[in-house]
């Protein structure tokens, strides 16, 4: 059966099909013309497509459409079922014949190799995106058939199509781009088929042929799929792509990649980037002629275009070939770049790079810019670059569904679950809470588990920077990258946006969205008999005094209220590194190199945890429980070395019961002394000055993804509320987190809370931190490396203990 010559109707408009210009394995492809005179290319499928799969076929295309607007994603006009299913797309304002051959593989193996990877590259990026704003998290139809490989304005660019429809024939065809699972009964494996074709297509592009080609006889299938079952010859790939191709192109779907941005990270790695550069036979990414407005109204696009000559001059695929074959010069690729016609009616012409800018700004609710989140109101600029137009409301879009939320020992998270849409997140999204293991050494274990067995939930995880480092090490997490920068990650302290990114590549693989700080907390009234006033104290939340001075005044405290007890801290081997973290790097101590090397996971960093400026902290910690002047400081004692016995919950009751004048303590038991005694008596502080600065030990909190999500829109959807205004409100109230914003105090978000008189004291210690590594010692072996704290600082000699503790650290 075809088309040529027929008429079809579809959703909006009517074509009329003239000649099929060319065919591939998995598609025939017409010219044609809308009822508004505009071309465009006609593609049907090579096979049957029963009847019962017409409306998969529709759901399909339709959510195709929906994200079809930006640089990277053939062009959707129409589509529909009639005579036989069939979409209008696009044409190519190149070479159409070869793109409707399958061909344009061939003019990506002319480049060079690292303009081949980006072009694979850009392949995951479309991929990625795709299933994080569409109804599907996978593809599961890479070929040469759906590929369209061009020079765009920034570069290499991929157009992909197709989007698992042609899977919808009775007998899809076995190519050397069939997975292994695809072979029984048509099975896939999800995203790690993705990440199986596209590892075929970079062995494609880099060796000029597939990997089975010997075998790749129509005639024979079977040869063909028993030699994909045996898996691919590692010889034929070129030196340095061998691991991360081989990885991808595993048989075993569960000996791959868990995510394809991990692939797209190894293989632009194993080619480094060059200036000798060979692109002459990319076609320059030019116009399309065809445009959409939201009423269905279609008309010439004229965003972007060389000239409105040059748009005239363009009638059908065959002459647009000539004439772009005629015309491939410097300023033809200049002037015809990657504008895409706006599907909205705004004029923007938003282009992919454009759209992930902004496309994790889908929250719903209402506001304005805030802790660097964009919440839409009426700014139609911005809500055209989401997914179908709007804030949510269309289902076809993504967004909504099914999401659960490991939140692990935060309890206060739990009203996520029954009142989602007052804390900024769509009232389609059903949000469900798993708390999982207290334990953050069995959460962490039991994440990763889930991952690696392929479980699609937990959707999202709440972690701090220690459990995401681990998590990030195993390949657990999947890249928010082109999600999350710019806007909604504008405004966060430095550090922790770092803390969110790879180390091996800068993307980010969480949002950060708040932290818990260990806090000075203290006594107003018994500074107050000391001669110390409100300016002091005001003065102290953003400039507190150095070591030195608040061991006078603790000491001093201490023996005028006849207790032990002036400053305190807990000292139990598992929660001394929260206090030793921070007068390590208030001294200029580090644990790795920097204060910065302590992000992301550890790798091979040289451990630094031995050097003078930790033999320093220590001794300033060794003088503030002994008073015996080890350190070169002038540090008196203020406390006593029944320290080392004591928890959080100890510190706590001394505190409370007004037996210690200050201590050290998570926020949340802060919270609680406040509403005891109230804000005119309680103070709360920074960490105080060392030599090198202020550093407060605060856990960051963020939200990371499962890459094996299968609602990967809505869980972006709520992942980014966790930045709205609402949701900052909502943790405020609970009391346990701090939000993150460039201004904690702007649109009276501090106003109702309890913690309103301590704002600035927030947000000093959100941009200068102290945090602790993540490594798998902080969580495995916390209490080994508390241990060697406490000897380091009751010791003789911290230096040897030092250099036992940096070697222990070194081989865990």
């Amino acid at each position: 059966m075809g088309l040529q010559n027929e008429e079809v109707t579809g959703q909006e408009t009517t074509c009329a099909i003239s000649d099929q210009i060319g065919a591939s394995t998995h598609w025939k492809t017409y010219s044609g013309r809308t009822d508004d005179g505009e071309p465009t290319l006609i593609r049907v499928l090579q096979g049957e497509v029963p009847d019962s799969s017409h409306d998969r076929f529709n759901g399909l295309v339709r959510q195709w459409a929906s994200i079809s607007d930006r640089e990277s994603v053939r062009g959707v006009i129409d589509w529909g079922t009639e005579i036989e299913p069939w979409v209008a797309v696009e044409y190519a304002s190149s070479d159409g014949k070869q793109f409707a051959s399958g061909g344009m593989v061939d003019t990506a193996i002319a480049c060079d190799d690292r303009t081949k990877v980006e072009l694979v590259s850009e392949v995951c990026e479309t991929i990625q995106t795709y299933s994080r704003y569409g109804s599907t998290s996978h593809h599961l139809a890479i070929h040469p058939d759906c590929l369209f490989f061009g020079n765009g304005q920034d570069g290499p660019v991929a157009i992909v199509d197709d989007w698992g429809v042609s899977r919808l024939v009775n007998e899809p065809p076995i190519t050397p781009y069939t997975a292994p699972e695809q072979l029984e009964d048509g099975g896939h494996a999800k995203k790690r088929t993705d990440i199986y074709q596209v590892g075929v297509l970079a062995t494609h592009l880099l060796t000029g042929t597939t990997p089975f080609a010997d075998d790749a006889d129509s005639d024979d299938p079977e040869a063909l799929a028993s030699t994909i079952e045996n898996g691919i010859d590692e010889t034929v790939l070129p030196e340095g792509t061998v691991e991360p191709i081989s990885k991808a192109m595993a048989v075993d779907p569960e000996d791959r990649y868990s995510a394809l941005s991990q692939f797209q990270r190894d293989l632009l790695n194993a080619v480094p980037a060059s200036t000798d550069r060979a692109t002459g036979s990319l076609i320059a990414v030019t116009t399309p002629t065809l445009a959409a407005t939201n009423t269905g109204e279609r008309q010439a696009d004229t965003t972007g275009s060389p000239s409105s000559e040059s748009t005239t001059a363009v009638n059908s695929p065959t002459e647009t070939a000539t004439t772009s074959s005629q015309t491939d010069t410097a300023s033809t690729r200049t002037d015809t770049t990657n504008a895409r016609p706006d599907r909205t009616g705004t004029g923007n012409g938003n282009s992919r790079r454009s759209f992930l800018k902004y496309g994790v700004v889908a929250v719903g609710g209402a506001g304005a810019m805030y802790l660097g989140l964009p919440i839409l109101t009426g700014d139609e600029s911005l809500r055209s670059a989401l997914p179908g137009g709007t804030t949510g409301s269309d289902p076809a879009a993504g967004s909504g569904g099914d999401v659960r939320v490991n939140t692990g020992f935060r309890s206060w998270l739990e009203p996520l679950e029954n009142n989602a849409e007052n804390v900024g997140i769509p009232r389609e999204a059903d949000v469900q809470i798993q708390e999982g293991p207290a334990d953050p050494a069995h959460r962490v274990d039991e994440l990763i588990n889930q991952v690696e067995s392929d479980q699609p939930q937990p959707d999202l995880f709440v972690v701090n920077e220690t459990e995401l480092g681990m998590l990030m090490e195993a390949t657990v997490t999947d890249s928010m990258g082109e999600h999350s920068i710019d806007e909604t990650l504008r405004n966060t302290p430095p550090l922790y946006e770092a803390l969110s990114q790879h180390p091996s590549d800068g993307v980010h693989h969480a949002i950060p969205y708040g932290f818990m700080p260990l806090v000075v907390a203290y006594h107003k009234p018994l500074l107050r008999e000391m001669g110390y006033d409100n300016g002091v104290f005001e003065a102290w939340m953003t400039d507190p005094p150095s070591w030195e001075q608040w061991s006078e005044i603790s000491a001093f405290a201490r023996e005028m209220i006849g207790t032990p007890f002036g400053f305190i801290w807990p000292g139990q081997p598992t929660q001394l590194p929260g206090f030793f973290t921070s007068v390590l790097e208030a001294f200029g101590g580090t644990y790795y190199g920097s204060p910065d090397a302590a992000t992301g996971p550890i790798t091979d960093r040289p451990v630094t945890i031995a050097n003078p400026q930790a033999v320093e902290a220590t001794n300033v910690i060794h003088d503030l429980v002994t008073g015996d002047n080890r350190s070169s400081h002038a540090i008196e004692q203020c406390t006593s070395d029944d320290i080392f016995s004591m928890g959080f919950n100890q510190v706590y009751e001394l505190l409370m019961g007004q037996e210690a004048v200050a201590a050290q303590i998570p926020l949340s038991l802060a919270r609680i002394l406040v509403e005891e005694y109230g804000p005119d008596e309680v103070g709360i502080m920074p960490m105080p000055t060392g030599t090198a600065r202020s550093a407060t030990t605060a856990f960051g909190s963020y939200v990371a993804m499962n890459p094996n999500t299968e609602n990967t829109g809505g869980a972006l959807e709520v992942a980014s509320a966790f930045r709205s205004p609402e949701f900052a409100q909502m943790i405020l109230s609970q009391g346990y987190e701090i939000p993150f914003g460039e201004d904690i105090q702007a649109d009276g978000l501090f106003d109702s809370s309890l913690y309103e008189p301590y704002a600035d004291t927030f947000q000093f210690i959100a941009g200068s931190p102290a945090v602790e590594p993540a490594g798998n010692a902080w969580i495995d072996e916390r209490d080994v490396i508390g241990e060697q704290m406490v000897e380091a600082v009751m010791g003789f000699s911290p230096e040897p203990i030092l250099e036992q503790l940096a070697e222990f650290i070194d081989h865990n």
